[in-house]
């Protein structure tokens, strides 16, 4: 929801809420993005609450949100910029196909959530 027309001197960004803006285009309106969530687990290290991200693929998403974040790295990604292994990303709920480079494709309306995976027995 909108409270509050963008300002004449930047009119590239939309102000939702206290906190929270939204790209415009063209013609003013507000340009959707795909939402990054982390688990708790993962929360409790780098304290990021959702957020939007840039990007066509899960990696160009997640990239952005380390730009802003860069603790994340290290958490989510190992020296060789690998996904470490006990890191699961998830995309409207599914798993992403391709776990190692995170090719796979987001649109503006997906959410992005990123968890510790568990193993063992």
């Amino acid at each position: 929801m909108v409270t509050s027309p963008a300002s004449p001197l930047n009119r590239e960004f939309l102000l939702l809420s206290s906190t929270h803006f939204a790209r415009l285009n063209e013609t003013e309106q507000p340009i959707a993005m795909p939402t990054v969530s982390l688990s708790p687990n993962i929360r409790s290290h780098v304290d990021i609450e959702t957020c939007e991200a840039s990007g066509s693929t899960v990696r160009e998403a997640l990239d952005s949100v380390i730009e802003k974040h860069p603790r994340l790295k290290s958490y989510l990604f190992d020296d060789n910029g690998t996904v470490r292994k006990h890191i699961a990303t998830i995309v409207n709920g599914e798993p992403v196909t391709d776990r190692d480079r995170l090719s796979d494709p987001v649109s503006e309306t997906d959410e992005i959530f990123v968890m510790q995976a568990l193993s063992g027995g």
